[in-house]
Order: C-alpha cells, then sequence, then structure tokens
C-alpha cells in the first residue's frame, strides 16, 4: 500500500513514464509551473527551468506565427464555463532551433473561489511525423492529380490526332492495291499488306492504351448490375468471333446481380472471353464456361479480403492452349506477351485492363493454367451486403 508521503513522488513517476508531454500553466503567474520529463526531449530544456525561470519560458519557445493562436486559445480556456476546450496545434522549437509539430488537448486544472479558472493542464502529443507523411500525401495526390491529367491530355491526342493519320494511311493503302493491283508487283503488294497490318496493330495499341488510361480515372458511380443481362450483351458484342471459332460458351443460369460499374464490368468479361477464343486451339472447338458461387472464407484467405464483407466468386475457363503457371501474376502486367506478335494478335494490355476493372471494384483477380488444357480465370466481387 503506498502511504500518503509517497503519493507525490508515485504520481511524477507515472508523469515521467508517459509518451506524452504533461504541463500546467498557471494564470495568475502567467507561467508553465510544471512539466514532466518530457518536456526535455522535445524542448532540450530540463522540467526545472520551467519552473525556475522567472519569465515564461514554454510560452518563449512557441512559433512567432502561433503565438497569436495561443494567446487565444487560452482565453478560451480562462473563459470556459465546463464546456469542451478544443485542441490546439502549435510549433515549438528546441535548443538548437529545430522546430517540431504539436497537439495539445486541454483542461480545466483548479478554480478559485469565485469560479474562475486560474490554472489548466495540458496534454500534448508530438505530431511531427504525422504532419510530415501528410505534406507528403499532399505533394503525392498533387502528383496523382497531374498525371490523371495528362492521362486525359494522352487519351485526348490519342482518340484524334494519332488515329486519323493511322486511318488515312489504311485506307490510301487499300486504295492502291484495289485501283492499282495491276501496275504494282507482287512484292509491293505484299509490302503495302504489311503497312496496313502494322496500321491495324498500332490502331489496336492506341486503343488498348486509351481503355487503360480510362479505367483507372474513371468515377466510379455503382449500379446493380445483373450479369444475366450483361453476360447477354457481352454474347452478342462477340457474336462474329464466336461463330467464325464455331465456339461454345456456357454461362451458368440465374446469376447475381452486383453492385458495380456496368461500362468497366462488361469489358471485363468482354476481354476475358474474347481472350479465351484468340487462344483456342486450332483443332479442337472452343469451350468457355462462366460460373458463379459464394466465395468462401479460405478462398479469399489468400488476398486479405475484409472479412466482413460477402463475396461473389466467378470464374471463366477454357479449353485453349493454356500458359505455364509460373507466368499466372505476370499475366496482369501490361504489355505482357506470353506469343509472339505474329502467331497471336493483340497488344497485351487486356488483361491489365482487366485487374485494374476488378480493383476498380474492391475485388481481386487469379488466374490457374497448364499448357495444352485450358485456363481458368478467378474474379472475387463485394456483394454489396455486410455479413
Amino acid at each position: 500500500m503506498i502511504m500518503l508521503t509517497e503519493s507525490d513522488t508515485f504520481l511524477e513517476s507515472i508523469l515521467n513514464t508517459t509518451q506524452n508531454l504533461i504541463y500546467v500553466y498557471d494564470f495568475e503567474h502567467k507561467k508553465v509551473v510544471f512539466a514532466n520529463a518530457k518536456i526535455t526531449d522535445i524542448t532540450g530544456f530540463k522540467p526545472e527551468a520551467f519552473k525556475n525561470e522567472n519569465s515564461d519560458l514554454f510560452t518563449s519557445l512557441i512559433h512567432p506565427d502561433d503565438m497569436a493562436t495561443l494567446e487565444a486559445h487560452r482565453e478560451t480556456i480562462r473563459q470556459s464555463k465546463n464546456g469542451k476546450i478544443p485542441t490546439l496545434a502549435f510549433r515549438i522549437k528546441n535548443k538548437k532551433g529545430q522546430w517540431s509539430y504539436q497537439l495539445s488537448r486541454d483542461a480545466v486544472l483548479k478554480r478559485n473561489d469565485m469560479g474562475q479558472v486560474i490554472s489548466y493542464t495540458s496534454v500534448v502529443t508530438d505530431v511531427s511525423e504525422i504532419k510530415e507523411i501528410n505534406e507528403q500525401l499532399l505533394v503525392k495526390n498533387h502528383e496523382l492529380l497531374s498525371s490523371n491529367n495528362e492521362l486525359n491530355s494522352f487519351s485526348s491526342i490519342a482518340s484524334h490526332d494519332l488515329k486519323e493519320p493511322l486511318r488515312k494511311i489504311m485506307l490510301f493503302s487499300n486504295l492502291v492495291i484495289a485501283e492499282e493491283k495491276n501496275k504494282i508487283t507482287e512484292t509491293s503488294a505484299k509490302y503495302l499488306d504489311r503497312v496496313i497490318v502494322s496500321a491495324e496493330r498500332l490502331q489496336q495499341l492506341i486503343d488498348d492504351l486509351i481503355s487503360y488510361s480510362r479505367t483507372g480515372t474513371e468515377r466510379i458511380k455503382y449500379t446493380k448490375v445483373d450479369l444475366n443481362k450483361l453476360l447477354k450483351t457481352v454474347r452478342s458484342e462477340l457474336k462474329d468471333v464466336i461463330e467464325e471459332k464455331q465456339a461454345v460458351i456456357e454461362i451458368q443460369e440465374n446469376l447475381p446481380t452486383i453492385p458495380a460499374l456496368v461500362s468497366q464490368m462488361s469489358q471485363l468479361f468482354v476481354n476475358l472471353i474474347s481472350n479465351a477464343l484468340k487462344y483456342s486451339k486450332k483443332d479442337e472447338k472452343p469451350i468457355v464456361k462462366v460460373h458463379c458461387a459464394k466465395g468462401l472464407a479460405e478462398e479469399l484467405a489468400p488476398f486479405n479480403a475484409e472479412s466482413d464483407v460477402n463475396y461473389y466468386k466467378i470464374t471463366v475457363s477454357d479449353n485453349g492452349i493454356g500458359f505455364s503457371n509460373e507466368y499466372k501474376d505476370a499475366i496482369f502486367t501490361a504489355f505482357k506477351r506470353l506469343h509472339g506478335k505474329d502467331d497471336y494478335a493483340g497488344t497485351g494490355i487486356g488483361l491489365a485492363i482487366c485487374k485494374k476493372i476488378v480493383i476498380n471494384h474492391k475485388g481481386f483477380i487469379s488466374s490457374n493454367s497448364e499448357i495444352g488444357k485450358g485456363s481458368e480465370f478467378t474474379i472475387f466481387v463485394p456483394d454489396g451486403l455486410k455479413k
């Protein structure tokens, strides 16, 4: 049991072990009359210096630009009628002239017989590191905003200034082949064909780059999206290539309705299904299956998914040529191609766009494949309901 004579020592021990600066300001003496050991870490002065000085050492260390705010704050405390006292942010310097940012939470400590406040206590937290992080975030946010503006500018330029010359290259090359076919050599005709193919490839690359840039900057406005209707539209959009490949698209009935951005969710399935058709086997009819189930906790564990959110698990699988599973993560990187551009058309951006779309919807995407045995892409998206 702690004796009364030991109480002051015991209290001082507790105050000196806390990570916050605690001080008492006395209005009658107009100075700090008590400070714990933490004040030495902040100012370089020992607590005794604040007690012994005739002047208010603590106030003299406050940044000049913060003095008016501090004086107004103290006046608020003096006028306090047991109301809530706002926090105070201020800067204070140490012996070396270095400034630190502090945040104080204050409370009336003592009143006189007339109810006037004669002293208050303050608990001060050093927020210099937080302040620095916030300033860095502001810089990063500014850089991000500038990047987004640059991307929008790029999209605008790419949509008009770059695509128009390409259109003319393809148009006039086709006209030369059609109208001058009897006047040019077979070799020249082949060269023109290669010009057209290259121009078409560049146009596709521009389109994909525009789509990729806009996917990350488009503002998400979720609506209830019926996946049954959406996939019916996707199937219709891919009708020509499905018929050309004589592909079978098996879509599970009674798919759910999820909160999503229709345009992006549509693009996600267009990219995945068209990707499956593109990498189909030459001697086997393509079969693409879309299936949906409730996501299980053990399936979501590798993604560190939010424990209080329900997820749907959507799989898009095929019987195509597949790929080595060592590339299961790399394929979502922009411009990553596992096959030569002469073997399969494309720019290597499609799956990168898929990943950005899924991330935009606070979900996860993964792949699993084996050469010659097809591929499976798994998407987890929130169902919009909390557990």
